[in-house]
């Protein structure tokens, strides 16, 4: 039992019904108790079988996502055009991932920049004008995760960061 505690305290945390049921159900020490307990983790290990982990890592994706373009964006703001690039860069290229392993296939993760946009509209996934507008940032993209900072302008990184966000609202990417 006092596994199954861990256990549930890992996947759940103090506050989650679950949790405090597993615990109530222990202060019973009966057989209803150990049964209840059962039917918990038979219900956990159900949720965990369909997709609860896959789920949180896009929640976690799309978190990270978000505070990297508003990092970004105060950075740029502050004049710190390198930083801002690099963020903002990661985001594009992750999206463009994400985006390439639910449409078209898994094995573009590990695919450079141009690589992915092409993939993405030889099936159709963005159009002409999309792919474009993505080749337009494959130079930002490589002086930023190169350290090429005198190839970074303050105007393409303003360009990026309105880019992004239409970008991963209209593909679902966030």
């Amino acid at each position: 039992m006092t596994e199954v505690i861990s256990l549930v305290h890992h996947i759940y945390g103090d506050g989650h019904p679950h949790y405090q049921r597993v615990i109530h159900f222990h202060n019973q020490h009966s057989l209803e108790g150990v049964k209840s307990t059962k039917g918990l983790l038979q219900g956990t290990l159900e949720v965990l079988k369909n997709g609860w982990i896959d789920r949180l890592a896009d929640r976690v994706a799309v978190d990270i996502s978000t505070d990297f373009l508003e990092a970004a964006r105060e950075m740029a703001s502050a004049g710190e055009k390198d930083a801002a690039a690099v963020l903002a860069c990661s985001v594009l290229e992750d999206s463009l991932k994400r985006l390439a392993a639910r449409t078209c296939s898994e094995t573009l993760q590990k695919k450079e920049l141009s690589v992915l946009a092409n993939s993405l509209r030889k099936e159709g996934v963005i159009p002409k004008s999309t792919y474009s507008s993505i080749i337009g940032f494959k130079d930002l993209r490589n002086a930023a995760f190169h350290a090429k900072w005198d190839e970074v302008s303050k105007e393409s990184v303003d360009l990026l960061l309105t880019f992004l966000p239409t970008f991963i609202d209209s593909y679902g990417v966030e």
